[in-house]
């Protein structure tokens, strides 16, 4: 897909390039004014890594996540950002379209490179939501897909919310300190329960527009409780997608 990775050295030359070309760099997150005077991209060591474009339904690039070559403080993705630089704006917290608008079912996951991944192996449309909080600009883009026919969304985010809560001692110096012994894991519960209210949105949002929604779910067991090998949507797709099966439940 033609990704690269950042690189400080050339931020300058790349914006002079773009100016020369007709583009304008003000507004354009991750771009602002150096003390020389000259436009640069916000690229540091601290941010190291390769981007990741963030699609609008009409097809234009309007961010960049970056993967982090080393994650910072327990983060793998930040935005390229030039806020609070001389000239320099904040992308927002941007959802992206990857494949064709003009469709009757699209998937919601979490994470935009996670929903690039999976279209890409699937052929699926999807949207890749930074956050699951990020509601107003997913409700927005759902709102204008169906416009254009939408009539199906199906929720494929991690299988963290079918996750089982047996205490397993599984958490490092979590567990070491936990003051709760029993079947069930606390610290395990607490974070499902964030999820599924963080996923109750979405269905929220579908029934505000009158959209059908249901649930994708894999590597599950008999009982329907995920097995606990692949997390999230793009590594089932990537390593197994002879086994593939989106479940609907309401």
């Amino acid at each position: 897909m033609g990704y690269k990775s950042t690189c400080a050295e050339d931020s300058v030359a790349v914006a002079r390039k773009l100016i020369k070309s007709g583009c304008r760099l003000e507004g354009v997150p991750g771009f602002f004014v150096n003390r020389n005077g000259d436009w640069e991209i916000a690229f540091y060591k601290k941010n190291s890594g390769y981007l990741c474009p963030v699609w609008s339904g009409e097809g234009l690039l309007t961010a960049f996540q970056i993967r982090l070559d080393v994650p910072y403080q327990k983060r793998k993705y930040v935005w390229l950002s030039s806020a609070k630089l001389n000239k320099g704006c904040s992308p927002g917290s941007s959802v992206s379209l990857s494949g064709d608008q003009d469709v009757g079912r699209v998937f919601v996951t979490e994470g935009i490179l996670k929903a690039e991944n999976t279209h890409q192996r699937s052929g699926e449309t999807y949207i890749g939501n930074p956050g699951v909080m990020n509601h107003k600009e997913l409700r927005q883009l759902l709102a204008q897909m169906k416009e254009r026919g939408l009539r199906e969304v199906v929720e494929a985010n991690d299988m963290d919310k079918l996750m089982r809560l047996d205490c397993r001692e599984d958490y490092g110096t979590v567990c070491r300190i936990c003051s709760v012994k029993g079947p069930q894991c606390p610290k395990k519960r607490e974070k499902r329960e964030q999820i599924r209210k963080k996923c109750l949105k979405l269905y929220e949002i579908c029934g505000e527009l009158s959209l059908s929604l249901s649930r994708a779910t894999w590597d599950t067991d008999e009982e329907g409780m995920w097995q606990g090998q692949y997390k999230v949507i793009d590594d089932w797709e990537l390593r197994e997608p002879e086994d593939f099966c989106g479940k609907a439940a309401a």
